[in-house]
């Protein structure tokens, strides 16, 4: 059976997420900075009235950072009842695929944060694994 994922792009690299983890895809607007915050925690918004911490998935990638821009994207995920929102490069993809299309990456990857890996339309896409990327933001 087939699911829908979320192509999002870091750096030129594609990556994907499920869409049964993303509640809500917004452009970026003002991220109010937090000066105690994590190196990778951009700041905060506002979704639909509450405060959501913002991850920039560059810095948790150890990609050098980079001011968003019109391309630039939130996916706001819910993990255990924690809502947060992921700054992405840009989003704008949406595909099926049936999930035993998704390989295990390969053991020479750095894999720590990547669950798995396919090749889609001549692209290789990386798929996230948003438990090990949630889990050491806080």
């Amino acid at each position: 059976m087939q699911q829908g994922y979320i192509i999002f792009y870091l750096d030129q690299t594609a990556y994907g997420i499920s869409t049964a983890e993303v509640r809500q895809l917004h452009m970026v607007e003002a991220i109010t900075e937090v000066p105690t915050a994590p190196f990778f925690v951009k700041g905060v918004v506002s979704v639909r009235g509450e405060v959501v911490p913002v991850v920039c998935l560059r810095s948790r990638m150890g990609l050098p950072s980079k001011e968003p821009d019109n391309s630039s994207r939130l996916l706001v995920v819910e993990r255990k009842e924690r809502t947060i929102a992921l700054l992405v490069d840009s989003a704008k993809e949406f595909c099926l695929l049936d999930p035993s299309q998704i390989e295990p990456p390969p053991k020479e990857l750095e894999a720590d944060l990547v669950q798995g890996i396919t090749l889609l339309k001549q692209r290789t896409i990386l798929f996230l694994d948003l438990a090990r990327v949630l889990e050491r933001e806080v």
